[in-house]
């Protein structure tokens, strides 16, 4: 190699790094520009959430949401519901009980919340809360809306390429007391600290080891190993748990890993945050479900195709390109409902087409508090 052609590799390395560093914060002082100078409400609270999880650290925030619901299983009161309902101690069930749970919340998240895609996906998890609401706490709802809060700026300021600022964390906070309003939890704390003071000290009182906790929990860890080759399963479990506290850890009855696996599963994620934070440009197109309106518009068979999955392909479009190229070993097809989905089908297989007359009640009922809020 040449003088000059290692001058040139290094300088377009060094331009490439600088342009990283130019424009990496850019989308951050967007959104300080915008808002900060504002008050924020449910509405801008949603926009600089979508920025954030959408934009700048999808992977992370969608992990975090994906362990903030494990972190329920750990209050015996919610994991006792799931193992006598069924709904996550068979591995055949727990996948597309996973892909309806992310489809329902993609849709308030993705839509904006007063839209009918979002009201009416609403509606149906209140509908379906309410088929268990003599069994289901108004704390235990407290709690885990508190985790869908809370849970991406721990995981952000742990081990993501920045944290998140405060107006973030705000906007969050705003949006998911909107959403629990309209999901009738009461006594939802008026700020965001007392929230977190709140939900702490919940998880402390409650979080116990139970059998229940352990069923749904090794349930849970089956169906996260379940992408990974057999080869992998046995390290990716330790590194799984690994990244969880230790309070959940021993009300799961899960075995500590040893010391070396949580250095490196450290060491590993702050690799990424600083190849991210230097080496990669911010991102110039969305990393979400692609069930906003405009990429997830209704077909002709009035369903709705998602084009991404975590789990199991559930409702999504088959096309040449994922029925050549497997994920997970799975491709989209009728077993996985590829014609799309109805909202008023979501859920438990029993309560599928049932409750439509109440969906479009709470929705309509949503729809006027909007209405109302606006006119204050």
């Amino acid at each position: 190699m040449t003088v000059f052609t290692l001058t040139l590799c290094l300088l377009l390395l060094c331009t490439y790094l600088l342009t990283c560093r130019y424009f990496r914060f850019r989308r951050l002082k967007y959104i300080f520009d915008r808002y900060s100078h504002t008050a924020l409400d449910y509405h801008t609270g949603l926009e600089i959430s979508q920025l954030t999880c959408f934009w700048e650290m999808p992977y992370l925030t969608g992990l975090s949401i994906s362990f903030a619901l494990f972190k329920t299983y750990g209050i015996p009161s919610v994991s006792r519901l799931l193992v006598q309902t069924d709904q996550l101690a068979r591995l055949d069930i727990a996948g597309r009980r996973a892909e309806d749970t992310g489809v329902l919340l993609a849709e308030c998240f993705e839509n904006d919340l007063d839209s009918s895609r979002a009201r009416m996906a609403l509606a149906r998890i209140n509908y379906l809360h309410n088929m268990y609401r003599n069994r289901i706490s108004n704390d235990d709802m407290l709690y885990t809306l508190s985790l869908f809060v809370f849970e991406p700026c721990r995981w952000a300021e742990r081990f993501d390429w920045r944290s998140l600022t405060t107006i973030e964390i705000e906007a969050r906070f705003i949006f998911w007391k909107e959403m629990g309003a309209r999901m009738s939890i009461e006594n939802i704390p008026l700020t965001m600290k007392e929230l977190e003071d709140w939900s702490v000290d919940y998880e402390i009182k409650h979080m116990i080891y139970s059998k229940d906790n352990q069923i749904c929990g090794e349930a849970t860890l089956a169906l996260l190993l379940s992408v990974y080759p057999k080869c992998l399963q046995k390290f990716v479990r330790k590194v799984l748990i690994s990244l969880i506290d230790e309070r959940l850890r021993l009300s799961m009855g899960f075995e500590e890993p040893s010391n070396w696996i949580k250095q490196l599963t450290l060491l590993l994620f702050r690799f990424r945050a600083f190849l991210l934070l230097h080496c990669a440009l911010p991102r110039i197109y969305p990393d979400n479900y692609g069930q906003a309106s405009k990429f997830c518009p209704m077909t002709e068979k009035n369903r709705y195709q998602r084009t991404g999955y975590f789990f199991e392909p559930w409702y999504v479009k088959e096309t040449w390109f994922n029925q050549i190229f497997l994920f997970h070993g799975k491709r989209p097809s009728s077993k996985y409902r590829s014609e799309g989905f109805k909202v008023e089908e979501l859920g438990p297989e029993k309560f599928a087409g049932k409750g439509v007359e109440i969906l479009i009640k709470d929705a309509e009922k949503m729809k006027q508090r909007a209405i109302g809020q606006k006119k204050y």
